[in-house]
């Protein structure tokens, strides 16, 4: 791959997990790594990342000493992992370096800020929405809803080899296609590419032709055979799991009127339950 990866922190201040999936994923080519972390106004509460909460008695200038220390902790850890890594910190764009990081902060709302980065990025890689904490779940819908761009939502213990057995989950919809049309070099680099396509026979008519599409890039995928003893996101799991999937592509499902109905069904079974990396978009 080549191109440009964000990634958003926000609770957890640092994680290198994340930056290692990135460089999986890239292999070989040019890569630029955008690190961004999110905190919010010390007037406005919670520090990202940071056990401090706003409250009497609490000093907004200890919270925004708080604040300016985790990200000198994060500048240091990512000097660290790239040193480890034969990367270059930078604070723009160098096109002498094929791999190169750079590093970010944004204070306040991260709606703005994530969704012009996220329009300039080929890829966003965060973890999976704690449905307990704001924070990372208006991160992750931003990421999702708003940048059109392929969002890689992966667990707390990622696998070691995410592009060893991918699997596409073919249901035919605009949105699995956005992530095919982007998707294409993650497969070509694949150890495996799988379908999993739920028995409907609509979309059983363009299994062959999506068979086609990929040879077409140079992608050879075989089908997964599944039933209706599930519901589609149950069967989805066990398939993955049987079939020892590194990877699952799929489509994320947006209503736009009301936002806890943001995710369909599917996704948000996915999401809760499953422990395999999720590449998607909207």
């Amino acid at each position: 791959m080549t191109g440009r990866i964000l990634i958003p922190l926000y609770e957890c201040p640092f994680d290198n997990r994340l930056l290692d999936v990135a460089q999986q994923i890239i292999k070989s080519g040019r890569a630029c790594l955008q690190v961004a972390f999110f905190r919010v106004e010390p007037a406005n509460g919670r520090i990202f990342g940071s056990e401090v909460a706003t409250g009497a008695g609490t000093d907004e200038q200890e919270l925004e000493a708080a604040g300016a220390a985790i990200t000198a902790e994060i500048r240091v850890q990512l000097e660290k992992w790239a040193s480890e890594h034969n990367y270059r910190v930078t604070d723009e764009y160098d096109p002498e370096f094929a791999f190169q990081v750079s590093f970010t902060e944004h204070i306040g709302d991260p709606t703005a800020a994530l969704t012009l980065m996220g329009r300039l990025s080929d890829l966003i890689i965060c973890f999976r929405p704690n449905r307990a904490s704001g924070a990372s779940q208006r991160i992750f819908d931003t990421a999702l809803s708003a940048t059109g761009r392929l969002t890689l939502v992966v667990p707390k213990n990622p696998p070691d080899e995410i592009l060893k057995h991918v699997v596409i989950a073919w249901d035919g919809s605009l949105q699995i296609s956005h992530v095919l049309a982007q998707a294409t070099s993650f497969l070509r680099t694949a150890g495996r590419v799988s379908i999993f396509c739920y028995p409907d026979a609509n979309v059983d008519m363009g299994l062959s032709q999506l068979m086609q599409y990929l040879a077409c890039h140079g992608i050879t995928a075989r089908q997964i055979e599944s039933r209706h003893l599930k519901s589609i996101g149950e069967s989805l799991i066990e398939a993955a799991k049987t079939k020892q999937a590194s990877l699952l592509l799929m489509g994320a499902y947006g209503h736009t009127r009301m936002h806890e109905f943001f995710l369909g069904g599917v996704t948000r079974h996915l999401l809760k339950h499953t422990t395999v990396p999720l590449l998607m978009a909207h």
